[in-house]
């Protein structure tokens, strides 16, 4: 301790005009403080001599942890005082801040060490500088079975403190400890110690969080995306089933590799840069020699079946036989196995043989009208720069899925947005692309915006795409250089929007893909110049239910068409839009039913840079503002320059020069002011914002047109008629639907506040429910019905013939258009109803459109949201980032994923430059990230691997730990070859039987055969009660409610899909005694009752089913799937009584509920089952076929002009007495309903039936529109009524009744007029819902 005086004294006496090298004294106090430690281990306690500095000796360290005496006062004080300096000597500013946690501690310790060793002197002592970096310098000791871990105590803390979805704070860290230490756990190390081998793990094998300040002056962290890929390549558990090359598939289309995106518009140097013959390398734009000594320019590269072949160009030899003239007119596919030579070999070739040309003297290209063109795609002297880059290595292409999206960071509802940036790798197949454990973190913020996040990736992206990632290889045991590149960016609308610089689903120009606008009279007003002054007719859509003024288009809640008045407006401001007429409305309806004009890159960027152009002129501010309505293009990254631009040119009270000089003056700080400060998004190599953000069908469909129908569904209903809605939806049977029961009363109580999962089981329930309840017209279950036909061909994973396919999604979104304008035009006002129409052309681009939707990154918000709870909030972006990388280090480790391993030479790494991988500052270089710095200096072929050793392995099958905690062997089991292992599993076995015991004997079944081979009579057999026979883990019971499709096939035949499935209801499960099946519990039979299939049904448009009282064994290899099949409650005439127990407690009370009793044997196929719906598709009737598009417009705009003009024509409320003799008479009595505001008495006028309105009246009746139209008629001329039309009775609903719901013309009328008291004391006519 006199030497730490000392030291302290000499920092004290130093001259007062001299500033203080704090740096030197510290280290020297460091250096002193360490040598007393050290004496005082070896003096007093005899720990052995200090370990060799930057190197951690983890036996000694074992042994000091797991002491079991406790420490003295004294030497625990010591300790503690110990750990206090060495943290203020370490501290930046010499101090400690007040009430800070220990994680601020730890970062600004990190940050006083990081920039210590920035700051030492180059002639300085090294010494200092490493020591100082010595906490963040570990090297394990490799020998030990718990690698990368010193002990078993410390890795199960490690993980336990770092595991996804299970995050804890300090406060529940420090309980668990505690809980540990009361159970007397042995060698428990302390908290400081575990602390300090989490930090020399993720500085080992963790993902560096980059610091970045951006163009906004946020600061905001992004994890290193380039080390998040080159693990991906080195876990065994990912990189087997990764894809680099794209794939023919003759019109098969299920895995993004297969899609025009891939095949055939990515950059051909980003998407397939080169495949290896042999000991051959094959670049792109390199000459090639076939097997027929023609030379040829390879282009792309693809697969096709089990075979790679190229897209290459013909190459000819010039007239003078010296260069090369490449042809590409003439393009064609080529085996790789034709390929011969490589350009090497080809320039060795040429150098030994003087008649053939040089392969490096390539004079140009020629079009198709032999015009020759400069040869531009790589320098010929050179060849592919990737080969340079690759010295010999092989080079593969990394295509991602980006995903933007924002979540709140709070438990509670206040909202907290987080813009977070998410990824998975678009060569995963499909089953498991979107799973939690393939979904990777990149960013977060709830102060950056997303563009200015993007900035950052994208910065990380192009130094990725420019240099390369060095990654090991686990499957070929060798180095390889990765190239990513974005295959398409993710989100809802609103974000897809701002990603693709539009104005949002609120503009006039509302769709981010085509030019397609709201009205002519916009188009009239952008032609002539003056869009911002053009005024659009208000439609008659609800305003307060559209997308309009709100921020976010997704975040519309309403959907309500029946519940509210007409044109009431989101908040009737003071100047009211004039009503659309017939000929606008019927326009609108047309545009929202069509594509327009392509949006480009090329058209956007020009105009982009005008308006940064039209910003810097005084007075721009109004003509960029008109330019952003007349087009629908707004770049809010660019906004951010131009408001600064348009606070200097609109300033007043200085001159026009002035405010010029400060526009040039600023200018000069506007970053990318060659690319007009456009968002980074532009800077993305071949990445097109408008076609590449593909229609998320989440937001679409499900959040979308689900979501508003059954909000206005429910609202159509009255009390009786909801408690009857409820009563059916908790009846409905869920088997094969893959869904838990319905909870009916959370359905239709809560219809505004539901969620994904919600909607998803409605889709494939309304039609089945909706039947008869007043107030749902048919018009509405009709839409419900081509929802449900469209639904499941959108969630369909594999598409077999995609010519098929796409004429059945393109006639079904045309079928689901007609019926909702049929309904009411009113629902375009919404743009979902636009943007369907481009969901065929993405999913010919992209793949099925499950691959581009984001349930999973949705759900990975949930992981967002716990770190930013567990976080003080005072650094989220930093502090949820760091977490997300200790997340990723422990997948990585425990999924035996390989890291690099430093090298040690006398002592010392062999990276004495290598940066902390906490946090890099903007001085270490914010667009380079720490991986790709450390490769670039290192040799690939230098490098050294390690995964971790069996200890931290053999947890993983712990009580299911890997399946249920960490997901990791999830992520295997879910490909279809150890799916199908599982199928045929039973539950519930049951004593072995003879034949004649089994309730197929009982049903007439002759006796057992599987695949033609008779099974001896004397055999015995189990029964089951549930069997798995689908890959996604539904069970089905033989309880006879199970319904599946099978295809009979002999024993060694492949499934097939050519042969129409059969349809049978389960009744039995059968295991035969002494089969292979047996001892793994999978049955071998299933007993059917066989179904037949007889025509469509007229309401459902479903197919009808009748069993046949036949009954048949069927082995469990041919059944294809589960089905859901519903009883026909419509011609059944269903019953409904209180029979059903209600559960509370988990106990069965005496209480019960209505339940539905069906009657008779009659059946529906739901074909809006989405699980499966590929199998089920032979089965789908035809399209109905409808109107020509024109009519069913017409007619719908036609009935909203009449229902706009009833609803605002005045009357006075009579009230009409049609008791009287019609013989002859032709006089109508009204009376008027006493006023309330007044104390007359009842007025009885006796008058001449006048020429009486239908809009006088509220219509409800069962006699058909004919029969109305003629009784009505009969009204306006005084004519007796038609035989057989009853008299209607007319009778006036109170005053305080409901307001107004819409007429639809295919409801069932009654002649009922409707009170609307006003102030005068006179009564108007409106339509009324029935009584």
């Amino acid at each position: 301790m006199a030497a730490l005086s000392d030291a302290a004294a000499s920092a004290v006496d130093a001259p007062q005009s001299q500033v203080p090298d704090y740096t030197n004294v510290r280290a020297a106090l460091l250096d002193v403080l360490d040598e007393s430690i050290e004496s005082f281990h070896n003096g007093e306690n005899g720990r052995g001599e200090a370990a060799t500095s930057g190197i951690v000796d983890w036996d000694r360290m074992n042994e000091v942890l797991s002491q079991s005496d406790p420490l003295s006062f004294n030497d625990a004080v010591m300790a503690r005082l110990s750990e206090r300096l060495r943290a203020y000597l370490e501290s930046p500013d010499g101090a400690l801040s007040e009430g800070s946690d220990d994680e601020d501690q730890a970062g600004a310790r990190e940050e006083a060490a990081q920039n210590t060793a920035e700051e030492a002197p180059a002639g300085g002592d090294a010494s200092s500088a490493t020591r100082v970096q010595s906490h963040r310098r570990y090297v394990m000791n490799e020998d030990t079975s718990w690698f990368p871990w010193p002990n078993k105590e410390t890795c199960v803390l490690d993980i336990l403190r770092h595991i996804p979805r299970c995050a804890f704070s300090d406060k529940q860290n420090a309980v668990i400890h505690w809980a540990l230490c009361a159970l007397e756990v042995k060698n428990l190390p302390t908290e400081h110690a575990v602390q300090q081998v989490t930090k020399a793990l993720q500085e080992l094998c963790g993902v560096a969080s980059i610091r970045y300040q951006g163009v906004m002056g946020h600061v905001y962290y992004v994890n290193d995306l380039a080390q998040l890929i080159a693990q991906e390549m080195a876990n065994p558990r990912v990189r087997p089933h990764l894809r680099f090359l794209p794939e023919d598939a003759n019109g098969t289309l299920s895995e993004a590799w297969q899609g025009d995106r891939w095949l055939k518009e990515l950059d051909p140097d980003l998407a397939t840069p080169m495949v290896r013959k042999e000991s051959q390398d094959f670049y792109i734009y390199e000459p090639a020699q076939l097997d027929s000594h023609d030379v040829c320019m390879p282009t792309r590269w693809f697969t096709r079946g089990s075979q790679t072949y190229a897209k290459v160009w013909r190459m000819e030899r010039t007239p003078d036989g010296q260069a090369w003239v490449v042809l590409d007119n003439a393009e064609f596919d080529v085996p790789l196995q034709r390929f011969l030579v490589a350009l090497p070999g080809l320039i060795g070739k040429a150098a030994h043989d003087s008649s053939f040309p040089d392969p490096r003297h390539i004079i140009g290209i020629q079009d198709a009208r032999g015009g020759i063109h400069p040869w531009t795609a790589t320098n010929p002297a050179s060849g592919n720069r990737w080969r340079t880059l690759a010295s010999g290595h092989r080079v593969v292409a990394f295509p991602i899925w980006l995903n933007c999206d924002d979540t709140s960071g709070n438990l509670s509802k206040k909202w907290n947005k987080h813009n977070s940036f998410l990824f998975t790798p678009a060569g995963l197949p499909r089953r498991v692309v979107h799973h939690e454990y393939n979904i990777h973190f990149l960013a977060t913020s709830n102060i950056a915006p997303p563009l200015e996040m993007l900035d950052g990736v994208v910065d990380q992206l192009l130094d990725c795409q420019r240099s390369g990632i060095w990654a090991w290889d686990c499957e070929s045991k060798e180095p390889v250089l990765v190239i990513p590149s974005v295959l398409a960016m993710l989100g809802d609308n609103p974000m897809q929007s701002e990603i693709a610089c539009h104005v949002g689903l609120a503009g006039k120009l509302f769709c981010r893909v085509c030019k397609v606008s709201r009205s002519r009279a916009l188009d009239a007003a952008v032609a002539t110049g003056s869009g911002e002054n053009a005024e659009e007719p208000r439609s008659d859509a609800y305003d307060d239910d559209s997308i309009a003024g709100r921020s976010s288009g997704d975040s519309d809640d309403s959907g309500s068409i029946s519940s509210r008045s007409v044109g009431s407006g989101a908040g009737n401001t003071t100047r009211r839009k004039r009503d659309e007429t017939m000929a606008e409305m019927v326009d609108r309806v047309r545009r929202f039913m069509s594509i327009g004009t392509a949006r480009t890159r090329t058209d956007t960027l020009a105009n982009l840079k005008s308006q940064f152009v039209e910003a810097q002129q005084i007075g721009g501010q109004a003509n960029v503002k008109k330019t952003r309505t007349a087009t629908g293009i707004k770049d809010s990254y660019q906004s951010f320059f131009l408001d600064k631009l348009f606070a200097i040119t609109a300033r007043r009270g200085t001159s026009r020069e002035q405010r010029t000089a400060e526009v040039m003056d600023f200018l000069t700080t506007v970053p990318h002011i060659e690319d007009a400060a456009t968002s980074p998004v532009w800077r993305i190599r071949n990445f097109d914002p408008h076609a590449d953000t593909p229609v998320e069908i989440l937001h679409v469909i499900l959040l979308g047109f689900v979501k508003y129908l059954w909000r206005d569904t429910v609202s159509r209903l009255k009390e009786p008629q909801r408690n009857l809605l409820v009563t059916r939806l908790s009846s409905f049977d869920v088997s094969g639907l893959g869904v838990p029961p319905l909870a009916g009363s959370t359905l239709v109580t809560y219809a505004r506040s539901l969620v994904g999962r919600d909607f998803r089981a409605i889709a494939q329930a309304a039609p089945f429910v909706l039947h008869g309840l007043p107030g749902i017209p048919d018009e509405l279950q009709h839409v419900w019905v081509a929802l449900s036909r469209l639904i499941p061909l959108v969630w369909q994973p594999e598409i077999k013939d995609i010519s098929a396919y796409m004429n059945s999604l393109t006639g079904a979104i045309d079928h689901f258009l007609n019926a909702t304008c049929a309904l009411t035009p009113r629902w375009f006002n919404k743009p979902k109803f636009h943007i369907i129409l481009h969901l065929p052309a993405h999913i010919r681009r992209f793949g099925p459109a499950m691959l581009f939707a984001t349930e999973g990154f949705e759900s990975f918000n949930a992981v967002i949201r716990s770190h930013s709870i567990h976080s003080n909030h005072r650094a989220p972006s930093r502090d949820i980032a760091a977490g997300m990388a200790q997340h990723n280090r422990v997948r990585h480790l425990l999924s035996g994923g390989w890291f690099r391993m430093p090298r040690v030479s006398a002592g010392c790494l062999d990276e004495v430059d290598e940066e902390s991988s906490e946090t890099l500052s903007n001085a270490l270089g914010p667009t380079r990230s720490p991986w790709l710095r450390k490769l670039q200096k290192l040799d690939p072929a230098d490098l050294r691997w390690r995964h971790v050793g069996p200890g931290p392995l053999g947890l993983l099958a712990l009580d299911g730990f890997d399946v249920n905690i960490l997901s990791v062997c999830r992520f295997t089991e879910c490909f279809d070859e150890l799916d199908i292992s599982d199928l045929g599993r039973c539950r519930g076995m049951h004593d072995s039987t003879s034949w004649t015991g089994t309730l197929a004997f009982r049903k007439g079944v002759s006796s057992p055969a599987l695949y033609g081979i008779p099974i001896p009579r004397s055999a015995r057999f189990r029964s089951a009660d549930k069997i798995l026979l689908d890959t996604d883990g539904i069970w089905c019971d033989a309880d006879g409610k199970s319904w599946i499709l099978w295809s009979p096939r002999n024993a060694h035949e492949p499934p097939s899909t050519a042969r129409p499935p059969y349809l049978g209801r389960l009744l039995e499960i059968l295991l035969i005694v002494g089969s292979p099946n047996e001892p793994a519990g999978k049955a071998d039979f299933v007993l059917v009752e066989l179904c037949a299939i007889n025509g469509t049904h007229p309401y459902y448009g479903m197919p009808n089913v009748a069993c046949t009282s036949r009954f048949a064994l069927v082995a469990v290899r041919d059944v294809i799937c589960p089905v859901n099949v519903q009883h026909n409650c419509v011609d059944g005439n269903c019953t409904i009584a209180a029979t059903r127990a209600v559960w509370q407690e988990r106990e069965r009370t005496s209480q019960r509920v209505a339940e539905i009793h069906h009657h008779g044997a009659r059946y529906i196929l739901n074909t809006a089952q989405m699980r499966s719906s590929a199998s089920i598709m032979p089965l789908y009737p035809p399209l109905p076929s409808s109107e020509d598009r024109e009519t069913v417009i017409l007619r719908a705009v036609m009935h909203e002009i009449e229902l706009r003009t009833r609803r605002r024509r005045p009357a006075r409320p009579p009230i009409l007495d049609t008791s009287g003799d019609h013989n002859g008479t032709s006089q109508v009595s009204f009376s008027h309903p006493p006023v309330t505001t007044s104390s007359q008495p009842l007025m009885n006028t006796s008058i001449s039936p006048g020429p009486l309105r239908p809009a006088q009246f509220s219509v409800s009746s069962t006699q058909h529109d004919t029969r109305r139209q003629a009784l009505l008629s009969s009204y306006r001329l005084g004519q007796p009524q038609p035989t057989g039309v009853s008299s209607p009775t007319i009778s006036l609903p109170p005053a305080n009744s409901p307001g107004p719901a819409p007429l639809h013309p295919s409801t069932s009328r009654t002649i009922v007029p409707s009170p609307f008291h006003s102030t005068s004391g006179l009564t108007n006519m409106y339509p009324y819902p029935e009584l």
